[in-house]
């Protein structure tokens, strides 16, 4: 709309199609335009013929990228559904501009998004001087669908200008370069910045392509170790509590509702597999079906879900591993080791990790992983340790190591009588808590016998194992019951039934140079079972003989009686 401050002004409408208008004669009075005139419509004349306007408009494509080294390539989706939107000045986008579709068949490429440019020239000798046309507008994507909560998007704002009549593709930084001043450009050699608007743009170098990148949310494992006085991994079934907290920061897309929770499950090196909730003990965390009944079935059967900003409480033993996923960059955590059992002592807390520098030049998932620096540990006299997620596409691991006090042990398999080893004899062993699972679970399997009797246990930590017998030598018997062997910071114990040897401590010894106990295991009566060619056998042949040969002389005497 054009209206004349004086009388007889021209004004022209530039089209690139059919029109019609009306307009009222104005007149002027006291300077002022009035419109009291009379209406005209279509007025008489025709508009001549004129080339198409060039208009400032574009076909952007736009490009999906993924950083992705801990998912397998059949995990991603097939299709993303992005959104174009407008973005004010203070980074809120305000409206969408498009939707977007991208797949996995057109390699995550869209074209032929048409976007209009803005205008703008300027004195490239003074870098200055600038005359906007058309300001023009911010550009940023965002991701539709649940694929986002499995991952980091990060999209720049990004404006389309003709500058000095060339396309350009602008990207909004937080501050300006140094050197650059008040400038309305500036070159560091390499890049290219502008002033727009009082914000500051860098040249992505390219005039149609705006880029989008789905970095995997990163994971975090909680390991617990247990060392024995010299530093070495022991062998230990203990249950170490832990109190954990998780924070997703607000504002994250799509962690509004049921993605406020962070997933979790438990390993077990152990046993070389994820462990069900109904194995360890938890509080403050819940079944995937009970938040939402779209995650019922056996693929979720395994995974617990905890809420954001409220504590989980966790008891693991050593050897397993609490994977936490899907964790957006500014998320907070914090554990903390409480309830330490007797006969350990807490030795610290360290978080470690790696993660993936892409190279995507080529726009392919590649890159290198290198070892995160600065992470947290546990401050002086604290089990508390806290920190955030800093990057995506990473795995943290937060280790927890505590020392027990350990016992080394020796088993001596002997005959019945204690009188000569016995090779070739394998046992299993125990915790008490091994023991009683069900199934029972060994803490050390296939441990045999050498020429000597011996087996070696290695160092035990305090507490209460059982000896079971799985193989028995060529020619004897399987022990019917297990060995019960007492671990304690006084010494080892143990007990064997029908082994007087074991009631009464004789059948330990303890040497003090080595600091072993040796504990001597028979082949006890009360453990032996009757089999062909064993003592067993033997003993009932000769209490048969002789009660043949009693009734024998029993008949012959009668006998003789009766005659």
């Amino acid at each position: 709309r054009k209206e004349p401050t004086t009388t007889n002004e021209p004004y022209t409408l530039k089209t690139n199609g059919d029109t019609s208008f009306n307009y009222k004669v104005a007149t002027i009075v006291d300077g002022k335009v009035t419109t009291d005139g009379d209406d005209v419509l279509n007025p008489a004349g025709t508009f001549p013929d004129v080339d198409p306007l060039e208009l400032t408009t574009r076909p952007l494509k736009v490009k999906k990228q993924w950083h992705d080294n801990y998912s397998a390539s059949s995990e991603k989706v097939d299709s993303i559904t992005m959104e174009l939107y407008d973005v004010n000045d203070n980074n809120v986008a305000t409206q969408t501009f498009k939707t977007i579709t991208l797949t996995r068949a057109n390699d995550w490429y869209a074209e032929n998004n048409y976007i209009s440019y803005g205008l703008v020239t300027y004195n490239t000798a003074t870098n200055s001087n600038e005359k906007v046309y058309e300001s023009g507008h911010d550009f940023t994507l965002r991701e539709i669908g649940i694929n986002a909560h499995y991952f980091e998007l990060t999209a720049g704002i990004y404006r389309p200008m003709y500058i000095n009549g060339t396309p350009t593709i602008l990207e909004r930084i937080a501050s300006a370069p140094s050197g650059m001043g008040n400038s309305f450009h500036y070159s560091d050699g390499t890049n290219h910045y502008y002033r727009l608007n009082g914000k500051i743009y860098r040249d992505t170098q390219s005039d149609i392509l705006l880029i989008a990148t789905n970095s995997r949310r990163s994971l975090m494992d909680l390991n617990k170790v247990v060392v024995d006085e010299s530093g070495v991994v022991a062998v230990d079934s203990e249950q170490f509590e832990y109190k954990i907290t998780f924070t997703v920061p607000a504002g994250i897309d799509n962690y509004d509702t049921v993605e406020k929770y962070i997933w979790f499950s438990v390993y077990d090196s152990n046993k070389g597999r994820t462990l069900a909730p109904s194995e360890y003990n938890y509080t403050g965390a819940y079944k995937p079906a009970d938040i939402n009944s779209s995650y019922a079935g056996d693929a979720y059967a395994n995974y617990l879900v905890a809420i954001s900003g409220q504590e989980l409480t966790l008891k693991i033993k050593q050897g397993w591993n609490v994977r936490f996923l899907n964790l957006p960059i500014g998320t907070t955590y914090t554990f903390e080791e409480v309830n330490i059992p007797g006969g350990y002592s807490f030795v610290n807390a360290e978080v470690t990790g790696t993660r993936w520098i892409a190279d995507m030049e080529n726009y392919v998932d590649n890159g290198h992983a290198v070892d995160m620096t600065g992470l947290p540990t546990n401050e002086e006299g604290s089990t508390a340790i806290s920190g955030t997620i800093q990057f995506a596409n990473a795995r943290y691991k937060t280790t927890y190591t505590n020392k027990t006090k350990t016992q080394e042990i020796n088993i001596l398999k002997k005959d019945q009588g204690g009188n000569y080893p016995l090779p070739g004899a394998v046992f299993s062993l125990y915790t008490e808590a091994g023991y009683t699972a069900n199934p029972k679970t060994p803490v050390k399997m296939d441990l045999t016998s050498d020429a000597n009797g011996k087996i070696d246990l290695g160092k035990l930590p305090l507490g209460t194992y059982y000896l079971v017998e799985t193989a028995a030598p060529a020619g004897d018997n399987l022990l019917s019951e297990p060995v019960k062997i007492n671990v304690a910071e006084s010494g080892v114990t143990y007990a064997q039934q029908g082994n007087s040897t074991s009631m009464s401590n004789d059948g330990v010894t303890y040497d003090e140079e080595t600091g072993i106990y040796t504990l001597t295991v028979t082949n006890s009566a009360g453990y032996e079972l009757p089999k062909t060619g064993g003592t067993g056998t033997r003993l009932y042949l000769l209490g048969g003989g002789a009660i043949v040969l009693l009734a024998a002389v029993w008949l012959l005497l009668r006998r003789r009686r009766n005659a």
